[in-house]
């Protein structure tokens, strides 16, 4: 049974929301960037790739036929980073 919202907290520099095996578990308006103390999706836009990577382990959506599924595909996840 799914909860409606367990969210976990990525302390990350940023993610890309709107990868396929994410956008589902990505809470669209949760989201802190602590250098330009700005809020939202796009303050925490990962251009690198290292957060989107963190969060497919973590709550990538299972059963879709893209990459893996996560060890919590359930789950929530907003940033709440910064670093660079």
């Amino acid at each position: 049974m799914a909860v409606p919202w367990v969210g976990h907290p990525l302390p990350v520099p940023g993610l890309d929301g709107s990868h396929p095996d994410l956008k589902a578990n990505v809470h669209p308006l949760v989201g802190y960037n602590a250098m330009t103390e700005k809020t939202g999706a796009a303050a925490v836009y990962d251009g690198v790739g290292h957060g989107t990577h963190c969060a497919g382990a973590i709550a990538g959506v299972q059963y879709n036929s893209i990459g893996v599924s996560g060890i919590a595909p359930n789950t929530t996840v907003s940033v709440c980073g910064g670093a660079q």
